[in-house]
């Protein structure tokens, strides 16, 4: 009888497909398995949520809360902010269940949102106030199922009677002039490029008069005209209320800033021949003081009295000037790069362009930092610790409770580059809470 040899069976099977089942030396090894893990759900966790305090009214509007949208974003429907009193308690199906009024719900952002929480209620229904403390959470809805709906880490959150930034508005393409305040609070910003701005109090900047040389320093008159230096051709315009503009002064070399004498008489800072300019009013000027204390010299301000304030573009010197026209230096500020001053409540504000902070000089020299970090950026909150980047005009209201600059998100160092130029606000604490 013939021997028979037996052969593995993976070899006696090495035909078409079934020889991957053999290895290379020659034993089995089998298929690759199938993984049946099942995949993740989406997250729709909302990231990074930060809570700030940057206003002054003791409620819910002082509160912006900013966050990252979900890393699976395109599964979330909307975010819904909540408000908890501290710590945070509620489970995701609680917060679902909430009435609008105890949320604030957000559509999907392209990336971050910013949002301030006027008129909204704690999730308890309680009105959000100064001195409590609160849990921020952003609760992110799914779109497949109400049960893929995830809460984000919470936020802490205090509100506080305390001096605070916010920022206004969107902002306008330009750079970074001076700023006006009539009366009744409207805010009138020069673009440094060409064009005017109106800001009526809680508005948005609107075209107030265009086709300026550099619009830089402004002065709102008695009769509601707003007289406004065009640095680039030394030049003067009057702009009536309704926009109107005809020309006041001719002929200055790079005029900033101005203030009024006691006698009404205009005076204009000439920045590139470091001169103040006193101009008559049939639109002619002398000069009212010269000094080697002046170095372009920027803004001028006044407490009406005969004495006047002036800081320079080129040194942190803020300078005192007599009715003679003597100069002397009063105090320095940090830097090297002013930007204006305006004197209210017996003391003087100015905007320091390269600390990129807000100073308070008092009458006697002393120099005491009211608001920015130092740091370049625009965040806002509490006024020390708010970012700036390039502050520039500043004025304060006539009732002493917001102090206005205008900040520029563009280049820090390029008046000239595209903005959006915006306007900020500090608003002061309020005296007795």
């Amino acid at each position: 009888m013939p021997r028979r040899t037996l052969l593995p069976v993976c070899s006696s099977l090495a035909v078409g497909a079934l020889i991957v089942a053999c290895g290379g030396d020659g034993g089995p090894t089998g298929a690759e398995p199938v993984d049946t893990t099942p995949p993740p759900p989406p997250s729709v966790r909302p990231r990074t949520v930060e809570a700030h305090d940057i206003g002054n009214q003791g409620s819910a509007g002082d509160l912006e809360v900013r966050f990252q949208r979900a890393r699976d974003h395109l599964q979330a429907t909307a975010y819904r902010i909540l408000v908890e009193p501290a710590p945070a308690a509620l489970t995701v199906s609680e917060a679902l269940a909430l009435g609008p009024d105890r949320y604030r719900e957000v559509e999907v952002p392209s990336e971050g949102a910013r949002v301030v929480l006027d008129g909204l209620t704690a999730t308890d229904g309680s009105p959000v106030v100064e001195g409590e403390d609160y849990a921020v959470r952003v609760l992110g809805v799914a779109a497949q199922a109400d049960s893929l709906s995830q809460l984000s880490t919470a936020a802490s959150a205090r509100l506080a009677d305390a001096a605070v930034v916010r920022t206004l508005g969107p902002g306008v393409v330009g750079g970074t002039g001076g700023l006006a305040i009539a009366g009744d609070g409207t805010v009138f910003m020069a673009d440094f490029v060409s064009t005017v701005y109106r800001i009526a109090p809680g508005g948005e900047p609107e075209v107030f008069s265009e086709g300026h040389a550099t619009p830089s320093g402004n002065l709102v008159l008695a009769d509601g005209s707003l007289l406004q230096s065009n640095y680039a051709d030394g030049s003067i315009d009057r702009i009536a209320p309704d926009g109107t503009v005809s020309p006041y002064v001719e002929g200055l070399v790079g005029p900033v800033g101005m203030t009024l004498a006691p006698d009404g008489a205009v005076l204009v800072v000439d920045c590139n021949v470091n001169e103040v300019r006193r101009v008559a009013d049939d639109g002619t000027f002398t000069t009212f003081a010269e000094s080697p204390l002046l170095l372009c010299p920027n803004s001028i301000t006044t407490d009406g009295s005969g004495t006047f304030w002036v800081v320079n573009f080129r040194d942190g010197a803020v300078l005192e000037v007599n009715d003679a026209g003597d100069v002397s230096v009063l105090a320095r500020v940090p830097g090297t790069n002013n930007g204006h001053i305006v004197h209210h409540d017996g003391a003087l504000w100015l905007t320091s362009l390269e600390t990129r902070r807000i100073y308070r000089v008092t009458l006697d020299g002393s120099v005491e930092a009211v608001a920015g970090s130092g740091a370049i950026g625009m965040s806002d909150g509490l006024a020390l610790e708010a970012e700036m980047a390039r502050p520039n005009g500043i004025v304060i209201d006539a009732e002493g409770r917001f102090l206005y600059w205008n900040d520029h998100f563009g280049d820090a160092l390029n008046a000239y580059a595209d903005g959006p130029a915006v306007l900020r606000r500090l608003e002061f604490a309020r005296e007795g809470g």
